[in-house]
């Protein structure tokens, strides 16, 4: 692509295909997946230490 082309929106630019950068970025989603996991698992749930109103009789 030479500088001053012009490009449409969703135009292809560029393809990577190199093997060290597809293995970086691999690395980094399977990281960042098992650091999400956990917080997706606690969200919504209330803690179990939670102070409880007093029990009514």
């Amino acid at each position: 692509m030479m500088p001053g082309t012009h490009v449409r929106k969703g135009e292809l630019l560029a393809v990577m295909e190199d093997p060290q950068y597809i293995q970086l970025q691999q690395d980094y989603l399977t990281a960042n997946n098992r650091l999400a996991t956990p917080l997706r698992n606690t969200n919504g749930r209330k803690s179990s230490t939670a102070a409880k109103p007093p029990a009514t009789k």
